[in-house]
């Protein structure tokens, strides 16, 4: 996948550029011109939100009613082209097409970004290092951004029923099918995250063996309630279910 050309309008402190790209791009200038703006707009054609976690109404420029972002592409040995428009939200169309996602850009451009921001997965807690894997996974599996959806559906309305039975009795029943559902949903995203450690662990080690002259050795794992490693979907789902029904009564 290349990026051959970019059209920006309106987007950040950008009001409008075009770009030509080659196959190796260094961008450099003085602070505060649009350097990381540029390569956040790119970033948006994965289909993911900005990588700096702002709503898509921040994205566009001040004073200005939208903003519009057109790149030329090959991809899947086709050249192609894409469209983001943010109006209050982003609206994507593809090769003319409209696209009832923007996430559905993400199977036909992928792209790694890290930035500053990044080192957070170092030095804050394990959520960073979850969303990082995530990120990549919503890339490289078309439906992954859905099980994430209907896991953070599920995970929302099982703490409601969790608040609810304070109050009220009978709601064992309705816990137990969150449960179920809440497994479900949360041993897929397990298994994907921990193929993904395993296949990204063989690199990892040899860069870092590089890094630090074979003196230090790295590795990766997913630390969890139980032992990820191994085990089928199926299998992750009823641990997961156990132990959410072991401590349905935790405080």
């Amino acid at each position: 996948m290349k990026i051959n050309h970019i059209e920006i309008e309106n987007y950040r402190n950008i009001e409008s550029l075009s770009l030509d790209f080659d196959d190796i791009n260094i961008i450099y200038g003085e602070n505060a011109q649009g350097k990381t703006n540029l390569i956040e707009a790119i970033y948006l054609f994965t289909g993911s939100k900005s990588f700096r976690g702002v709503k898509d109404s921040h994205l566009i420029k001040f004073k200005c009613d939208f903003a519009r972002l057109k790149a030329d592409f090959f991809s899947k040995e086709r050249e192609q082209n894409a469209e983001i428009l943010i109006k209050g939200r982003r609206i994507a169309e593809l090769n003319g097409v409209k696209k009832s996602t923007p996430a559905l850009l993400g199977e036909e451009i992928k792209a790694v970004i890290f930035s500053p921001v990044h080192l957070s997965m170092v030095k804050d807690g394990p959520a960073e290092r979850r969303k990082f894997i995530d990120n990549a996974l919503c890339q490289l599996k078309s439906n992954y951004r859905m099980v994430l959806k209907e896991y953070n559906r599920c995970l929302a309305q099982r703490n409601i029923i969790l608040k609810d039975m304070q109050q009220s009795n009978g709601l064992e029943d309705i816990l137990y099918v969150w449960n179920r559902n809440f497994a479900k949903s949360g041993a897929k995203i397990i298994f994907q995250r921990q193929k993904y450690v395993e296949a990204l662990l063989p690199f990892a080690k040899d860069i870092f063996s590089g890094l630090s002259s074979g003196k230090e050795e790295l590795n990766l794992f997913l630390k969890g309630g139980f032992e990820y490693s191994g085990l089928s979907i199926s299998e992750i789902e009823e641990n997961l279910f156990h132990l959410l029904e072991k401590r349905r009564y935790y405080k």
